[in-house]
């Protein structure tokens, strides 16, 4: 992943390379990232947030990405084109976090993040002081900004709608309902807890209404296979069979049990 992101050209950000290099300031740049991100990487989320004299960047890729290498290169191209785009060379966040095990060697992030590593961290983010993103950037341009802005708002346009953080819990669910809960969800998505339920709110929805659905609809699939009512409460994650049977009938009005026979009578 690092040595990806060092290889990376610059080019490949398209228009949002120029749309970066125009804004004021460096922060800015990182509060408008998450909006453009969409033109980047299919799926990929960032979130910006300020707490004191701390600014974090929080790194969310799609469900399916499960290497670390992927989230160390997108951290990592996300702190070179800072570098790049402000001109400044020694640019340094106060720490990295990234969610996956600690590496035998880090010698490779040591040299390329000069901070603090921190893994096995619940989120993936780089965290900055403040008073590195209120530099002005070299190239700022508030004409062609604005029509370099509208421009990639056309673009965004474009762009098939995401289901958003539903559909990306919904899809960790349906493989990980066994040891699903909302804190390993959260670290998967890269955003906190908290910030996990807040932005499901604004979805319309809540984490425990998705797993809910997503037991369900693994429930009635594992139904229709050849499963003791055991295996399947265990595969869904309940402490117990009864448990597990007092959610279905709550879902369906009857009993895992008369549904499995309701199928077998069905299909002879």
């Amino acid at each position: 992943g690092l040595f990806g992101a060092l290889a990376f050209d610059a080019a490949h950000f398209g228009i949002d390379e120029y749309l970066a290099r125009t804004r004021p300031t460096l922060r800015s740049v990182m509060e408008h990232t998450g909006r453009h991100l969409p033109l980047l990487a299919d799926g990929a989320r960032c979130t910006f947030e300020v707490r004191g004299d701390l600014a974090y960047m929080q790194m969310q890729l799609p469900a399916s990405v499960l290497h670390p290498a992927i989230y160390e290169f997108a951290l990592a191209i996300g702190l070179l084109r800072a570098r790049r785009i402000t001109a400044d060379p020694a640019l340094s966040p106060r720490e990295v976090h990234f969610t996956h095990a600690r590496p035998t060697d880090t010698s490779r992030h040591e040299r390329l993040f000069r901070c603090e590593l921190v893994f096995d961290a619940p989120i993936t983010q780089l965290v900055m002081s403040t008073k590195s993103l209120d530099r002005e950037m070299p190239h700022a341009d508030p004409g062609l900004r604005q029509l370099l802005e509208k421009r990639a708002e056309a673009m965004l346009a474009r762009l098939p709608q995401s289901g958003g953080y539903a559909e990306q819990v919904l899809s960790l669910a349906d493989r990980e309902l066994r040891t699903i809960s909302a804190d390993h969800i959260s670290g998967r998505l890269g955003v906190s807890e908290r910030t996990l339920h807040r932005r499901l709110a604004a979805e319309g929805t809540s984490y425990r209404e998705l797993i809910e659905r997503a037991r369900k609809t693994a429930a009635l699939r594992f139904l229709e296979q050849p499963r003791s009512l055991e295996e399947v409460a265990d595969l869904l994650g309940y402490a117990s069979t009864q448990s597990f049977q007092r959610a279905f009938r709550r879902w369906t009005g009857t009993s895992p049990g008369s549904y499995q026979r309701q199928l077998s009578r069905r299909t002879g």
